[in-house]
């Protein structure tokens, strides 16, 4: 017999979103039902008393029902015992309420109450209604907002109360209020959402409209006089409610849908009778915002077919208050001015609705709804009717916004459409308001030109005529700045949308003389004079920008620069105007304070370039010359402005021409010139001087045998879609990229591709580093790799120079400040103009310099066999890192001595090369802002292309290196502790290359505890010859001690405390002379030198010489000589009688520690202060503590009072210890 099939889940827990939609619907249900139903078939009291007593078996009911059936046997009996009854039913209701233990049980105990309550309102009617206040809040209250189906019952039973007393509510709704406002005000949406459900049942039942109106208004002074001024919550809820009045099945409205919504749109009007005082403008903004958020809902809930009303109702009201203004002899107050802008944007609100289908989706949008908007609009346009001429922002703003749907989505005629659009124009050059509609008209216009729904013969027919005019006859007298943006934003329109425009199709449009751009604006049908305003404008701008020279004034002038390449002028007059201006411009870049020196460069290279146009289009002959463009690029190869100008002007002429004068001989000089600019992290320098590149006459490939590559080379082509396609790369366009990368990595492999064409490539693949997409930098090192290899000595001067860059950049978070907000856009966009002109970017916008610097040198990693013979710039680049940088975030590690050795090795190289061939590396470079981060990263990277360098002994200052790697072998930094050694092998010492693999994971945190029970170093083990052990300890040692203060380890139980005891363990096997190297650095930070014990005898006597003052101590941080203290109580402990013979040096150094610690105690207390600065820098603590010895944590140094008291006391015990130790083993004599 075969299984039966497998059943399929009958059951799915629901969302609380969806119990409640469902029981919403059940609501809505059961509110129509409600009356539905035939009296006689409904039950009477005792019968639902009796019902409910056979299906509720809760204990607590049958008490009811057995307290309950004596007094309702027959209805006489019931009246006479009504406030028994009532009585008992309202305890009932507070008790199950109150009884929250099980909400199941809860809700089988309410609902057959509410039951009853229902069953005595029906059955008595008028009679229960004295009661009904009594028991209405009761019954409110038990609505639950964690169980939605006893809150659905709630409403159902308010419901019929209201259906069953309906006649005394409507005459008294004052009682419903005072239960109902807390309900529309509820936190809960759905609790909101079931109280307008409900509320709305009964108040449908008004008889008259004037009855409905009266109770609304009653209801709307009651809320804005009350806490629903303020309670958005309960203003959401009213909103709601009024929704609920009007709504339907299917999309529709109910019949009383007209006189609500009028009421609504009529109830925020002002009153002449009220003074306006701030409660009163309080009280009516709030009344429109629940009007508005209930035409929301409503615009929401309708579709095209049932909206057709609602729509005739908001023209109704914008048509009869338009007619009022009109009817009005005195102007519109300001009151009446913001009513209609409150109607007219409730009006913009409908139009917008679902990109305006409300109105265009009907049958009849066309011959009944577009019409009527038409009309409404030309109303608003009418002179009688006062609405142009408002001086109200409120109703400027509602009428701007209104008309440009109307525009965009539902256009009349050409001539009404030109009609309105030049009145409102009109309007804003003749309104007081200058500035207020400045900045409307400018929205409007940049809001019409970016809208991809907006035509383009809309713009020119419209839209430009319109704004130019109001630019040339208004803006340019009153703001200059705006004006430029204005006629730039249209300028830039026309230029982008040339290939949709057709000729003469508007007369504000000509055809340029060039191909960029195609088509200019033409001032000549607004004013003959035209050129003679905008020119005598723009020098009063300069003159005025010459007095004011701060940044603003310039910004304004290189806009209106911006401008005049976007309009048609005379060449001649164009250039006596800029000419003089540029030659200001020199004097004051020779003058200006370094301020203003880059904004100044900027204006005068949008100057320049307005004049080459000017010369150009004015000489019937080319002006263009080899010589021309090199001496455009002199001293400006860098500059955005002048690249692209002479790219434009070069691709003025055609190809014969143009390969004329970019030949093949002037190509190596100018991509010299330019091999900088092709570093640059700015996208766009790159690509104009690739696209630039590109345009000189192209070499071909050179010969070969096998004749794979022939003719034109296409590598400039190549790097120019690289490039281009690096603008916004993204994941859907790296394969693309890759794709690009690959081909110039084989073109750079190729023999035939001329050299010159592959150091190009070489310096843009060097500038692609600051593109910020990770996953293309492997394939970028990948293509350096190929195209070094084969051209390195070429090559190595641009990479260098990259290198060196990278080392010097620094960004400096305390520079980094917010754009601010007060910033005009004319400003801002010259700021980053500006930036741009100095190959400065966005720090978001580019690699970050710790990462690019990174990427540099992990590209040198791959051809490291050819930058091991560059040393004598790979040395002195490190050397001037570790001087500039490093230094100033690890003051101590460096001293003196050292900073001498580094200047002694860069001097020695300044003799050897001359100044031209390498950078001046003696001087020095100030860094602010410098973080351990970003000088630990570089620092990194550097030791990383050491440690892979092979050969060291040939490298230039090998003996300073040498010295620099050894000392870097104690850092408690594990990775540079073991690059270090790594460096280290690369000298070829056979007495430490011998035990690499020893020394490699002594170094590893993993492998370090079992490589020291392994690796025997005793004299006797036999495991380190002797001839090596003279070289072989002292690194090893400095690892050793690199672990003993190290304070990361690998887990939890890796301390430092373990390590330390582990480390002086294994170096017990030493002998004392052995030990003087590790002594040594134990007490390094206090400049004392140890001396390796001539005898190795443990029991020899050690002779107490005099005290030696140690007088570096008082220049060591506190927190160094706890951790030196810490450390010297395990030295004693493990090492014992081998410490002997250094006892003499380490107890001058505790001594001298000692006596500094009690004059500043006795300093601090004859001050009197007993506080001091706290410390921020952390203390070295792990090892084991005595019973009574305190902690030497951060959190018992809090002032420098107790780390002074905490340090003679470790200093005093240290010395005990050592006198314990050294009197055990009788080792001093006594003098």
């Amino acid at each position: 017999m075969e299984p039966p099939p497998a059943k399929k889940r009958r059951h799915r827990f629901q969302k609380v979103e969806e119990r409640v939609s469902n029981l919403q619907h059940e609501l809505t249900l059961h509110a129509k039902t409600t009356g539905a139903v035939d009296e006689s078939s409904q039950l009477s009291f005792k019968e639902e008393l009796g019902l409910q007593a056979e299906l509720t078996t809760l204990d607590s009911f049958q008490l009811l029902f057995r307290a309950l059936q004596p007094l309702v046997t027959t209805t006489p009996q019931l009246l006479h015992h009504l406030k028994k009854v009532v009585k008992r039913l309202q305890k009932e209701l507070k008790e199950a309420r109150d009884d929250t233990q099980d909400h199941v049980v809860q809700r089988q105990r309410l609902v057959p109450v509410l039951k009853l309550v229902t069953a005595l309102a029906r059955e008595l009617g008028k009679e229960f209604y004295p009661h009904f206040a009594g028991t209405l809040p009761l019954v409110v209250a038990v609505i639950d907002t964690k169980d939605p189906e006893l809150s659905t019952q709630v409403f159902k039973t308010l419901t019929m109360l209201f259906s069953y007393l309906r006649v005394q509510l409507l005459a008294d709704m004052e009682a419903v209020h005072k239960c109902y406002f807390p309900l529309l005000g509820h936190p809960r949406e759905f609790v909101r959402n079931f109280a307008a459900q409900t509320l709305a049942v009964l108040l449908r039942r008004l008889e008259s409209p004037k009855a409905m109106r009266k109770y609304l208004r009653a209801y709307l002074t009651a809320l804005v006089k009350g806490s629903g001024r303020s309670n958005e919550i309960l203003r959401d809820g009213s909103a709601k409610l009024f929704f609920a009045l009007v709504k339907n099945v299917n999309h529709g409205f109910h019949s009383r849908m007209r006189e609500v919504l009028l009421f609504l749109l009529g109830s925020f009007r002002p009153k002449e009778e009220e003074k306006e005082t701030q409660e009163y403008l309080e009280q009516q903004e709030a009344v429109f915002e629940i009007v508005y958020q209930t035409c929301g809902l409503m615009m929401k809930h309708t579709d095209a077919d049932h909206s057709g009303e609602m729509l005739e109702c908001l023209v109704l009201v914008v048509n009869k208050v338009t007619k009022i203004r009109h009817e009005k002899e005195e102007a519109p107050t300001e009151a009446d001015d913001l009513y209609l802008s409150r109607v007219l944007r409730v009006l913009r609100g409908f139009l917008t609705s679902r990109i305006g289908r409300l109105v265009t989706g009907a049958s009849d949008a066309y011959e009944v709804r577009v019409p009527s908007v038409h009309k409404v609009c030309a109303t608003l346009v009418s002179p009688e009717n006062k609405v142009l001429v408002s001086q109200s922002t409120a109703l400027c703003d509602a009428l701007m916004k209104t008309f440009e749907p109307v525009w965009r989505l539902f256009p009349a005629e050409d001539d009404v459409m030109s009609a309105q659009m030049k009145a409102i124009f009109a309007a804003a050059a003749s309104n007081d308001e200058q500035e207020y509609w400045r900045t409307k008209i400018l929205e409007f216009v940049n809001k019409e030109l970016r809208n991809t729904h907006i035509d383009v013969s809309f713009v020119l027919e419209f839209v430009l005529p319109n704004a130019m005019e109001f630019a040339l006859k208004t803006l340019i007298k009153t703001d200059v700045a705006t004006f430029s943006s204005l006629l730039y934003q249209l300028g830039d329109y026309v230029a982008d949308k040339a290939g949709e425009i057709n000729e003469d199709q508007s007369a504000y449009i000509v055809r340029s003389k060039a191909d960029s751009p195609y088509w200019l604006l033409s001032l000549g049908e607004i004013d003959a004079n035209a050129e003679k305003t905008l020119f005598d404008t723009g020098r009063k701008l300069f003159k005025e920008s010459e007095k004011n020279k701060d940044t603003e004034s310039l910004a304004v002038c290189w806009k209106f620069c911006k401008v005049l390449q976007l309009l048609r002028l005379n060449d001649a007059k164009l250039i006596s105007f800029t000419t003089p201006l540029i030659t200001k411009c020199d004097e004051r870049l020779k003058d200006e304070s370094s301020a203003c020196t880059t904004q100044v460069a900027a204006l005068r290279a949008e100057l320049w370039q307005l004049q080459q146009f000017a010369k150009h289009q004015k000489s019937k002959s080319s002006t263009i010359t080899t010589k021309y463009v090199e001496q455009a690029l002199l001293g400006k190869e860098a500059s955005f402005k002048t690249l692209s100008t002479l790219l434009m002007l070069i691709d003025t002429e055609p190809e014969e021409k143009q390969h004329a004068v970019l030949t093949v001989d002037s190509l190596s000089r100018v991509a010299k010139s330019l091999l900088p600019t092709l570093r640059s992290p700015v996208h766009e320098l790159r690509l104009v001087a690739l696209q630039l590149l590109a345009r000189f006459k192209r070499l071909n490939f050179l010969d070969s045998d096998n004749g794979l590559l022939t003719g034109l080379c296409d590598l400039p082509d190549v790097c120019v879609n690289l490039e281009l396609s690096c603008k916004k790369i993204s994941v859907a366009t790296e394969r693309e990229v890759v794709r690009l990368l690959t081909r110039v990595k084989i073109l750079c492999r190729s023999p035939q591709t001329p050299e010159l064409y592959k150091k190009i490539a070489v310096n843009q693949l060097l500038g692609l580093y600051h593109v910020k997409f990770s996953t293309i930098w492997t394939h970028i090192a990948d293509a350096v790799e190929t195209a070094v290899r084969l051209h390195f000595n070429e090559f190595w001067p641009c990479i260098s120079a990259e290198l060196l860059k990278a080392l010097l950049r620094h960004e400096d978070a305390n520079e980094k400040q917010d754009s601010d907000s007060s910033t005009s856009d004319v400003v801002a966009e010259f700021e980053r103009v500006c930036m741009l002109e100095q190959g400065k970017v966005p720090a978001s916008q580019a690699t970050d310099a710790a990462t690019h610097h990174s990427l540099l040198w992990k590209g040198l990693l791959k051809f490291t066999d050819l930058v091991e013979a560059k040393t004598k710039f790979m040395v002195p680049l490190f050397l001037t890192f570790l001087r500039d940088q490093y230094s100033s975030i690890y003051t101590d590690e460096l001293d003196a001595k050292r900073l001498e050795e580094i200047d002694q090795a860069l001097a020695k190289l300044e003799e050897t090369n001359s100044k031209d061939e390498s950078p001046d590396w003696r001087k020095p470079v100030e860094f602010q802002g410098l973080t351990t981060k970003e000088v630990r990263g570089k620092f990194v990277d550097q030791l990383k292309l050491f440690a892979a360098f092979r050969n060291m002994k040939g490298a230039y200052a090998q003996q300073l290196l040498h010295a620099l790697f050894f000392d870097l072998l104690m850092k408690s930094d594990e990775v540079i502790s073991k690059l270090a050694l790594q460096c280290l092998y690369a000298f070829g010492s056979k007495a430490i290359v011998s035990y690499k693999t020893q020394l490699n994971r002594l170094t590893d945190s993993a492998s370090f505890r079992e490589e020291l029970a392994s690796f025997k170093i005793g004299e006797g083990e036999g495991v380190v010859l002797r001839e090596h052990r003279q070289e072989l300890l002292p690194v090893l040692l400095r690892l050793l001690y690199s672990k003993c203060v190290s304070k990361k380890g690998r887990n939890n139980g890796d301390t430092v405390a373990a390590r330390r005891s582990a480390v002086l363990a294994y170096l017990a096997a030493l002998e004392a002379p052995e030990l003087a190297s590790f002594v040594e650095l134990v007490v390094r930070a206090f400049d004392v030198t140890i001396e390796a014990p001539e005898t190795s005898t443990p029991g020899a006597l050690v002779t107490a010489e005099a005290v030696t003052p140690v007088v570096a101590v008082s220049t060591v941080q506190p927190s160094r000589i706890l951790g030196f203290l810490n450390l010297l109580e395990d030295l004693i402990d493990q090492l014992g009688v081998k410490l002997a013979a250094f006892v003499p040096r380490i107890a001058d150094v505790l001594l001298a520690i000692l006596q500094i610690s009690i004059v500043s105690s006795e300093d601090d207390d004859m001050d009197g202060s007993a506080e001091a600065e706290e410390e921020d820098t952390t203390v070295a603590v792990g090892s084991k503590r005595k019973a009574d010895e305190p902690s030497s944590t951060v959190d018992t140094l809090v002032t420098s009072a107790s780390m002074k008291k905490q340090i003679r006391m470790l200093t005093y015990r240290r010395l005990a210890e050592m006198i314990d130790m050294v009197r055990r083993h009788s080792l001093i004599e006594t003098h």
